[in-house]
């Protein structure tokens, strides 16, 4: 896996947390959108539409990394979505 290694001095909201694949469903158990980061697992975040949960998940995102880097734990990078055309 590859890790990536922000510095110890970066503010984590600060990371291109943008870079991260987002998938979004509804979830008939919260009556919400969630949008999930495959990429970092158990990070997600919760809306009423499909774009609220998307807006949040950057905040997300950040939290999951900064907690990881706090446990000394790697951060995997964004991985790479093809695009079909």
């Amino acid at each position: 896996m590859n890790t990536y290694t922000p510095n110890s001095g970066d503010d984590p909201r600060s990371l291109d947390t943008d870079r991260y694949p987002a998938n979004v469903f509804w979830s008939e158990e919260d009556e919400r959108f969630i949008a999930v980061a495959p990429d970092l697992p158990g990070c997600s975040a919760f809306g009423a539409t499909d774009v609220e949960a998307i807006d949040q998940l950057p905040l997300a995102i950040s939290a999951w990394i900064e907690a990881a880097r706090h446990a000394g734990n790697p951060v995997p990078e964004p991985s790479v979505v093809k695009s079909y055309e």
